[in-house]
């Protein structure tokens, strides 16, 4: 007499992730409330994360190339009067937006010249408006004016001091200082405010 085996069944890993996270958004969910949003105790003594529901939140642009568009945006800043400043990297330009999302201007196009970006990615916005733009594959960071004409330039592609290989990340302190992180060169250099 042939015996029979038992059949197994076997999920397939993607139905096995999709239900893992929904198992994930079903707790949140529990957790937070669907239509409000509510205090969590943080993973830190005395701290609070606030969680915001899907209502709290408001998508302000949306994908393409034409102005108040973005195609593959990477960082953005946001200047004391509340404007926002995006990098638009596949668009190579970076957008000047009000803090509802409409486009009041855009500066760059592809290219190695001044003005011209080829990938920018980390920017910042110090206090008179001048926008600092980390031009990643041009190797180099820009400062443009408030109305987005070029005050200077620094950088190169390379590893010495001064030259950039990739930098993405752009920070100001205080002090009027610009901390550049450096993505090939695994690093962070510090340009003083005095030698602007």
């Amino acid at each position: 007499m042939l015996q029979r085996e038992q059949q197994k069944t076997i999920i397939p890993f993607p139905l096995c992730l999709v239900a893992a996270c929904l198992v994930l958004l079903i707790m949140c969910l529990l957790t937070v409330g669907y239509m409000g949003s509510a205090s969590v105790p943080g993973p830190l003594t005395g701290t609070t994360v606030m969680a915001a529901t899907p209502a709290a939140w408001r998508v302000l642009t949306g994908a393409g190339s034409a102005p108040g568009k973005l195609t593959a945006p990477t960082y953005l800043a946001v200047d004391e009067q509340g404007n926002v400043y995006v990098s638009d990297t596949g668009n190579h330009r970076i957008q000047k937006l009000s803090s509802d999302g409409q486009p009041f201007v855009q500066w760059g196009t592809y290219g190695y010249a001044l003005g011209q970006f080829k990938s920018p990615s980390g920017i910042a916005v110090d206090t008179q408006g001048n926008i600092y733009v980390a031009d990643m594959s041009n190797c180099r960071i820009q400062k443009l004016s408030p109305n987005g004409q070029v005050l200077a330039q620094w950088g190169m592609g390379g590893s010495g001091a001064g030259q950039f290989n990739y930098p993405m990340g752009i920070a100001l302190d205080a002090q009027g200082n610009v901390y550049v992180a450096e993505s090939a060169n695994s690093r962070i250099q510090k340009l003083p405010a005095q030698l602007e």
